[in-house]
């Protein structure tokens, strides 16, 4: 699967009925978050895959709007259990909450995901190329990321590393 993540469209309500899979942008993210949460075995990992991202989170719950649309709300430990509709998450929790399911959930033989690291603290960055390397090692899968962040080709290793760039005629050229 390929995915550019776009978090003005992962915060939206997501259409019921809807596909089941992760939309490129992200779109359905309520959707997906929804059949995901209602597996207990993959409401445990993903809970724990997502605190190791974002410990402040308390609960995620995906909610009805008028039996056609869902959304997804947080609970945060500094909202005193208030929840947030994803609508005024931020970007970055937004998008690390899709690239969780995007990695571990989509089962995706070769995931390729447009610049991975947009929206995130830099602090994060290493957790991120992390996870990436856990699902490629542990579950067999590809994974490709486009980047020009100088942390995620830091921690992501010289030997996992291909640049791409423009001959003299314009043409694509890779290398090592």
């Amino acid at each position: 699967g390929h995915y550019d993540l776009d978090p003005r469209q992962a915060k939206r309500a997501a259409e019921v009925p809807g596909r089941a899979e992760l939309e490129h942008d992200g779109c359905n993210l309520a959707l997906v978050l929804r059949t995901i949460l209602a597996d207990p075995e993959k409401r445990r990992r993903a809970w724990s895959l997502i605190r190791v991202l974002l410990p402040f989170i308390e609960e995620i719950r995906v909610d009805a709007i008028a039996e056609r649309s869902l959304i997804a709300t947080v609970k945060e430990k500094y909202t005193a259990g208030t929840a947030i509709p994803s609508f005024l998450l931020s970007d970055g929790t937004i998008n690390l909450t899709a690239l969780v399911v995007i990695l571990y959930f989509e089962e995706k033989p070769v995931v390729i995901i447009e610049e991975s690291e947009r929206n995130i603290h830099p602090h994060l960055i290493a957790k991120l190329v992390s996870m990436m390397q856990d699902v490629a090692f542990h579950l067999g899968r590809q994974v490709i990321v486009t980047t020009h962040h100088p942390e995620v080709v830091k921690y992501g290793g010289m030997e996992s590393l291909l640049l791409l760039r423009r001959d003299r005629e314009g043409y694509s050229v890779i290398s090592r």
